[in-house]
């Protein structure tokens, strides 16, 4: 199959599902670019590690003196288009419970909502779903009482054909449920396009939109940070903090060897560079992906590029179907959305407290946030209980799934707070106010389950 039988082919099918044309062009040039053998690698040896010279500290940042509040300049908009797989669900990550009565999203909900009661400001907020969590979002959304009290819009993003590995083709056979992918949230920039998004904020007097994950519940809106981009005419602004050795896989700032800003995924770096890219103490600064856009510097940007920013792409290969590895294997064409701060001329890095970066990526974590080491507010605020959070360990064959580990942790969290490290392999139930301190090791090597009881005080290792 020729090159121009197989994009009439992309096209057509990608028609026929009423993906826009600019989604369309968007894919095409991807696929093109695939097959030509584009590089998707960000070699170290073309980067430049960046320095606190570099980045605005947030800790410098004064008040505002306006009489109006910043924020209601800004628009919210939140990333919601994962699925809760990591902790085996196939429903929205959005809707896991972080505690017994409040999801990802309620949480969101009551942050806004807190924020328009407190400092007046109307920020309209958007949720940006895929395919996959749109529904279900909706309904949610529909069900609470909150929804009632904030300004919400939710759009769909875009989304990609899979391409066949061995000859970039469609895959076969041709099946619906399993052909489609999220394009990452690159996709953002395009849907602001096609869903009319950014012509409306504009229309509204809307200067910036402040974007993050749907999982990171420390990104709140923030008036400091608002007032110092408005001063300042900053085009795009990237948040980010210190990395630690929990952050190797995630994506980090560095520059090119020209001196611009460039965001390098885990996805982007070759083998060989593996071992500079996960050294913190090279490249010390990661990507919390709250980003803060100045819309009018992205619809100029948009303008020059014919709609279509040039994020550099990655390609993720996968089988065809994720649960199945003998499905054949194919290609996920992804962009990152921070990635675009190597196109903003001007754009900007601020290092801000670890506490902007809270998300729960797996039950470990959840068990953490739940825990004493957090305190949780009425109106969705989280704050750090302790300076340094202690490391968790759990066995994924019991604990891996939300399920698992609701069952065994189903009268809460152990208390943590005086803990520094906590590893648990082997079927163990939990019971209430259980204290952990110290470095702790617990150990069940029978078959059979092995409950804690209630009350009991922990600072040792324990093999059952």
């Amino acid at each position: 199959m020729n090159d121009t039988t197989t994009q009439e082919a992309f096209s057509a099918v990608m028609k026929s599902a009423g993906c826009d044309n600019l989604v369309i062009e968007t894919f095409l040039s991807h696929l093109s670019a695939a097959k030509n053998g584009i590089q998707t690698f960000i070699p170290e040896a073309s980067i430049v590690a960046c320095t606190p010279n570099d980045t605005i500290n947030y800790e410098q940042l004064s008040c505002s003196n306006s009489n109006t509040n910043p924020l209601s300049r800004c628009a919210i908009l939140k990333l919601n288009g994962g699925l809760g797989t990591t902790m085996g669900l196939e429903s929205p990550k959005s809707l896991i419970p972080v505690t017994p009565k409040a999801t990802f999203l309620d949480f969101t909900l009551k942050q806004v909502d807190s924020l328009r009661k407190t400092d007046s400001a109307s920020s309209p907020l958007f949720f940006m779903n895929s395919f996959k969590t749109d529904a279900a979002t909706k309904d949610h959304l529909a069900a609470s009482q909150l929804t009632r009290k904030v300004i919400i819009e939710c759009f769909t993003q875009n989304r990609f054909p899979k391409v066949a590995l061995a000859d970039f083709s469609l895959p076969q056979p041709l099946d619906e449920e399993l052909l489609w992918n999220p394009p990452g949230h690159g996709d953002l920039y395009t849907c602001l396009v096609t869903k009319g998004i950014l012509e409306k904020l504009l229309k509204q007097g809307i200067e910036y939109l402040f974007v993050s994950n749907i999982d990171n519940l420390g990104a709140l809106p923030d008036e400091r940070i608002a007032s110092y981009l408005l001063e300042n005419k900053i085009p795009f602004l990237m948040e980010v903090a210190l990395r630690t050795s929990m952050d190797t896989k995630g994506g980090h700032l560095a520059k090119t060897l020209e001196g611009a800003f460039i965001l390098r995924e885990s996805s982007q770096c070759s083998p060989q560079d593996r071992t500079s890219f996960e050294d913190i103490n090279v490249h010390t600064f990661f990507n919390t992906n709250n980003i803060w856009i100045h819309l009018k510097s992205l619809s100029h940007l948009l303008s020059i590029h014919n709609g279509i920013l040039p994020l550099p792409l990655i390609c993720n290969q996968k089988h065809l179907d994720p649960r199945d590895a003998t499905t054949q294997k194919v290609i996920q064409f992804e962009t990152a959305m921070g990635a675009a701060i190597s196109l903003f001329e001007g754009a900007s890095v601020m290092v801000v407290p670890r506490k902007r970066f809270l998300p729960v990526k797996s039950c470990a974590e959840l068990l953490l946030l739940r825990s004493d080491c957090y305190s949780i507010h009425d109106n969705g605020e989280i704050n750090p209980a302790i300076q340094e959070m202690p490391y968790i360990k759990l066995d994924p064959r019991y604990f891996g799934n939300l399920d698992s580990f609701e069952s065994r942790f189903s009268h809460g969290s152990p208390s943590l707070k005086r803990c520094s490290q906590l590893s648990i392999f082997g079927d163990i139930f939990f019971g209430k106010n259980i204290v952990i301190e110290g470095d702790v090791s617990l150990i069940n090597s029978n078959p059979s389950a092995h409950s804690i009881p209630d009350n009991t005080f922990i600072n040792t290792g324990y093999t059952f």
